[in-house]
């Protein structure tokens, strides 16, 4: 069967569009940075910390299904605070009051993200079975006070995975300690993530102050990832590795920032995703 000419460029428009709009999306955004030297020291003492992945924030009319559970399991998630109509200490968690650090909400994601997220990394990529970035990847985050992710949705019926994707919460918890949702690392991969300083006398978390100097350590099992370090707000150093150990000896309030990019071009890099963000750790001294 023949196709009809003005299909055929029709056709051609909408593909040359669409491939157009895809590496635009695939480039964007970009900035440039002045890169530090990756410092010889990478390695850091393991502290003795449960990790747990959660959601806040998220609503439900009914207790989800067994496959709606199962799901959000298989994402790593430990449990979920939100707004439920029934009891489940267990995994679904009813909470009445949030932490005291500045709630980042995804509903207040741009619509136009969103949807270019949907068709320019969601389709394509479940297209080719491969892990797909979320569109929290564009929030804005406060760099001098802990940071927690808001998924403040109802569970969808449909896409689940586009809106509960690998978006989440991961809090450090001490042995013996109860949770403390401010002391928080916003993820937005499956691959791990951790962010914390260390010294001869302790291990200091996210959201967490200290007098003694310390050695901050940072790692992500992405590729092409840059490491933004702020302090008081303002950026203090920037790496490209995925994994450093840098002294901090300067009072100050010390934010970090996890990207991976696309591609690098004389100090530009492009198609900028952001990793992580954790709550700062605070010298005070």
């Amino acid at each position: 069967m023949k196709i009809p000419r003005d299909i055929n460029k029709l056709i051609s428009y909408i593909l040359s569009l669409y491939i157009a709009g895809f590496f635009l999306y695939n480039l964007l955004p970009f900035s440039y940075f002045e890169i530090y030297v990756e410092p010889k020291e990478n390695l850091a003492p393991k502290p003795f910390v449960k990790k747990y992945y959660y959601l806040l924030g998220l609503k439900s009319n009914y207790q989800p299904s067994k496959d709606k559970t199962y799901f959000f399991k298989s994402k790593g998630i430990n449990f979920i605070f939100g707004f439920f109509p029934f009891q489940d200490d267990n995994f679904f968690r009813n909470f009445t009051k949030a932490p005291e650090c500045n709630l980042v909400f995804i509903s207040e994601i741009n619509a136009l993200i969103k949807l270019a997220n949907f068709i320019f990394e969601y389709i394509p990529k479940k297209i080719f079975r491969s892990e797909f970035y979320s569109y929290a990847t564009f929030i804005n985050t406060d760099k001098n006070k802990c940071n927690v992710l808001v998924t403040d949705i109802y569970i969808p019926k449909h896409f689940i995975d586009f809106y509960i994707d690998t978006s989440r919460n991961m809090t450090y918890t001490r042995l013996f300690k109860s949770i403390d949702l401010s002391k928080n690392l916003i993820i937005n991969v499956s691959k791990k993530v951790d962010i914390y300083g260390f010294s001869p006398r302790s291990f200091y978390f996210p959201d967490e102050s200290t007098v003694y100097p310390f050695k901050l350590f940072v790692r992500s099992n992405e590729e092409k990832v840059l490491i933004i370090v702020y302090r008081n707000g303002q950026v203090y150093r920037v790496y490209d590795t995925d994994r450093i150990v840098i002294r901090i000896n300067r009072e100050g309030v010390y934010a970090v920032e996890v990207y991976r990019y696309k591609l690098r071009w004389k100090g530009y890099y492009f198609g900028l995703r952001l990793v992580a963000f954790s709550s700062p750790i605070t010298l005070l001294y």
